[in-house]
């Protein structure tokens, strides 16, 4: 009684009998163990349990497919497991089901797989001397020089890879700062696990600090490492001591390193042990006070990091000031510290400073020298133009008063010239500041290309011609003046001209005079200069078509040239597997237009190009064809609403013969229907007297599957495509008969083989069953009934085209069940119980089955044993 408690309020009456299964209370659970490759399945076992753990039922695969099969004999709540060889992974090991007869996957006959993964290479990375190791060093696996997998040791060492196939492995270790003594080992896989032993060896660590002073880290300081034992790897260090040190612990000198520009020492391959660290820096001038002064370190089977700092108390710092390499000392300079602190060169040139922190310091050196002199302007007279020549004066202050420096202010001109081309008219300059509120414009006129501006103001200035029809290489020229007069010249580069149009489109033009050339106008407006003067005839050429096919213009009287577009071009193309006839049609509204035969490209023989005029708006099918309609194309049509613009390759069909299949049935069989499945359509054929056939045409783009199908026979397709190999059917008929010759009804036949069957099927009163439309091939077939042994326990059964084949089987009962009924103490059915029947005596308290009360309160516990 599922969640109800043990004790109930109700009355137990049991009605026991004993008596034969029933042959229609049983479900069963199949499925099959798959592997991609080869296994024993025969060696592959499956097991049914309740939800309590107890075994309910076990089974073999059939050696052939893994096929199996479990009988259900009451709905509950069970667990399949897989129970493989040791070694061998499945995914999943096991499903749980709660089997009610309607919904689950059992009842409703779905397959219950188990994946077989592979075998397993296990191992260890140990520290050298240990029998454990460190955590996280990467472990390969390579099978014939290939990366199979690749993982990390866990906490003690130890790591797995999984699943593999049979096969001989390598497995190699790495990491990235520790030494490995032994990295790689070979392990073979055949049958079981590969155990690849403690065989890797990690040969240290590495030991990592800082040092620091005032918090800056501090370079170029000595650590020097000690002993008392020798390690078993020497570590990645400088043999011996430092210049200088002195051993004062008393232990045994090893190596040292030296801290880096952060400020970082490291140790590397640190065997594990214990070990003294001491800092240490000395040199000419300097010397260093190291916190704290010894440090003992223990390694284990990881890096270290030590969390604290060694710190640098302070030092001082001395040097010589001399006038160059080599030369003579400087008496008497002044050295500054950081702008913070000062000090003078004694007789021999040298300086100190005391007590400096640790870090970088900027050190200057100061004596007599050379000077400057400028103008320096305000911002009002700096923005008015205000000038002074020279810039500066450089002098130097002896002994005697310097008076003869002299600034003048300066006023400029502007001169130029205006080359035109043709003989210039009077023309408008301007010349205007480029602030301005740096004074008014000046204007004058430009006689015979020539002009001046005087008495200018230094400062920048925007010099501009006032002639807008004309081009002019720059109609905007900036000038600058400083402490000199400027010339400019400007120069007509030719007449402008202004084109509105709707698209952007290119103009052919010719003129008066003979000359030629091309324009681009882009959509809106475009302004454009062309070099002659003269009348121009301008022609629209592209892929729109306007209003007027020439325009007149004239550079004595420009005016504005205005093109709006009518229709655009569309062009597309037929790109044909071979050389034929081709044509397009062209619908728009309820009209339908040809365009073509198509004439081949002159580049490519083998693509036909095709063009039409479409109005803005307008929507248009295409479709090719050919005269011969021997071809399919793709697409097979296009639809195009024309934009406002071309539409250039707007589609390319493909144009290829249609495909036809030439197929047949052997030995020669006529009727035969065959059916030809491609992008969800189906074309149906019937093969002749001689079993032939031939589908088409059909699409060449679409993948087709061909099947054939016959009644009474089975239709093995071969490998040339479209081809088949008839089969008439066989079949296999199954009689068991109990110990005395009657027949046994309710027993489960589970039959599996031949191309992907398998049948599970009860025996019927006669005890018989028959298993009908078989191909040849090997089959397995296994009796199972509770309560019964069968003689044989499975059978392999060769099955050949058209055979009828007849397999006796002999039942010897071994087990009984008792029926008994569930009820309350008003007589309402109880439905969910859980009745379990428990073997007595110490010959039989091993034994143990159960059952779960139906909806009448009915139940009957199989399998029960008689007392010998």
């Amino acid at each position: 009684m599922t969640g109800r408690p043990v004790l109930f309020s109700f009355f137990l009456f049991l009605s026991a009998f004993w008596g034969p299964c029933l042959a229609n209370d049983v479900l069963g659970c199949g499925g099959y163990v798959r592997s991609e490759f080869e296994i024993n399945y025969s060696q592959v076992g499956i097991k049914l349990f309740t939800k309590q753990g107890n075994l309910k039922y076990e089974t073999e695969c059939a050696p052939n497919n893994g096929y199996y099969f479990i009988p259900l004999y009451d709905k509950g709540n069970y667990i399949i497991k897989v129970s493989p060889p040791p070694g061998w992974s499945f995914e999943p090991e096991e499903v749980s089901l709660k089997v009610d007869g309607e919904t689950d996957a059992c009842s409703l006959g779905q397959d219950i797989n188990f994946h077989f993964q592979g075998f397993a290479v296990i191992g260890k990375v140990v520290s050298i001397g240990s029998d454990s190791g460190p955590e996280g060093v990467i472990v390969s696996l390579y099978k014939d020089d290939s990366l199979v997998q690749t993982t990390k040791t866990d906490a003690d060492g130890s790591y797995v890879f999984t699943p593999l196939s049979s096969g001989v492995y390598t497995v190699v270790a790495s990491h990235p700062t520790w030494t490995l003594l032994i990295d790689r080992v070979t392990v073979e896989v055949a049958d079981e696990n590969g155990d690849a032993g403690s065989s890797l060896v990690v040969g240290g660590y590495s030991l990592k600090g800082s040092v620091m002073s005032d918090g800056q880290p501090t370079p170029g300081v000595s650590f020097v490492f000690h002993s008392k034992e020798n390690p078993a790897v020497t570590p990645k260090c400088i043999s011996d001591s430092p210049k200088g040190y002195q051993n004062v612990i008393g232990v045994p000198v090893l190596c040292h390193v030296v801290s880096d520009e952060k400020g970082v020492f490291l140790f590397g391959s640190v065997s594990p042990g214990t070990y003294v660290l001491t800092p240490f820096f000395q040199s000419d001038t300097t010397k260093y006070e190291v916190t704290p002064d010894k440090q003992e370190i223990v390694v284990g089977h990881e890096d270290i990091t030590l969390q604290q700092p060694f710190k640098v108390e302070g030092f001082s710092i001395s040097g010589i000031v001399r006038k160059s390499a080599g030369k003579d000392p400087v008496v008497g300079a002044k050295v500054v510290l950081d702008k913070t602190r000062s000090a003078t060169t004694d007789t021999e040139g040298r300086y100190t400073f005391q007590n400096v922190q640790s870090g970088k310091h900027k050190i200057r050196v100061t004596t007599a020298s050379m000077y400057t002199a400028s103008i320096k302007l305000s911002s009002a007279a700096d923005e008015a133009g205000m000038r002074f020549g020279p810039v500066e004066h450089v002098f130097t202050v002896t002994s005697e008063p310097v008076s003869d420096l002299v600034f003048s202010q300066f006023l400029g001109e502007v001169t130029g010239k205006v080359t035109c081309l043709e003989k210039c008219p009077d023309l408008t300059l301007v010349l205007r500041p480029s602030r301005a509120s740096s004074g008014a414009p000046q204007t004058t006129i430009a006689s015979d290309g020539k002009f001046v501006f005087k008495d200018i103001v230094p400062g920048s200035y925007q010099l501009s011609i006032q002639k807008d029809e004309w081009c002019w290489k720059h109609k905007v020229v900036p000038v600058t003046i400083n402490t000199q007069n400027v010339e400019v010249s400007l120069e007509q580069i030719g007449y402008q001209l202004t084109v509105a149009s709707s698209h952007e489109t290119t103009l052919s033009y010719s003129t008066s005079n003979g000359a030629t050339g091309t324009v681009v106008a882009q959509k809106g407006n475009t302004v454009v200069c062309v070099s002659a003067s003269g009348v121009y005839t301008f022609t629209p050429v592209g892929c729109h078509k306007f209003g007027s096919s020439q325009i007149q213009w004239d550079t004595a009287a420009p005016k504005l040239i205005s093109l709006s577009a009518t229709k655009h071009q569309l062009t597309g193309a037929i790109r044909a597997s071979e050389v034929a006839s081709f044509t397009v049609g062209v619908k728009s509204g309820g009209q339908v237009s040809i365009l073509g035969p198509l004439n081949p490209s002159p580049e490519d023989p083998n693509l036909f190009v095709f063009e039409h005029w479409v109005q803005e708006g307008e929507t248009i099918v295409l479709t090719p064809g050919s005269p011969t309609n021997l071809y399919q194309y793709e697409p097979s049509s296009h639809t195009v609403t024309m934009p406002e613009d071309c539409v250039l390759d707007a589609v390319t069909f493909k144009a290829e013969r249609a495909l036809f299949i030439y197929g047949r049935v052997t030995p020669p069989l006529g009727g035969v229907t065959i059916n030809v499945e491609g992008n969800g359509e189906i074309h149906t054929y019937t093969t002749d007297a001689d079993g032939k056939y031939t589908a088409g045409p059909l699409d060449n783009s679409v993948q087709y599957s061909v099947s054939a199908e016959k009644k009474g026979y089975v239709m093995n397709a071969l490998k040339e495509k479209g081809h088949f190999e008839a089969y008439k059917l066989a079949e296999v008929i199954v009689e068991v008969k109990d110990e005395n010759g009657t027949p046994l009804p309710g027993v489960l036949i589970s039959m599996s083989g031949g191309k992907s069957y398998r049948q599970n099927s009860l025996t019927e009163n006669d005890g018989t069953i028959a298993f009908l439309s078989l191909t040849p091939g090997d089959y397995f077939l296994r009796p199972m009934m509770k309560e019964y042994n069968f003689d044989p326990p499975s059978k392999m059964v060769t099955v050949d085209e058209g055979a009828t084949i007849m397999v006796g089987i002999s039942g010897i009962r071994i087990a009984y069940s008792i029926y008994g009924q569930t009820a309350s103490l008003s007589g309402e059915p109880e439905t969910d119980v859980v009745v379990e029947a428990v073997g007595q005596g110490s010959e039989c308290e091993q034994y143990q089955e159960e059952a779960v009360s139906d909806n009448q309160g009915a139940f009957r516990i199989r399998g029960l044993l008689p007392k010998v």
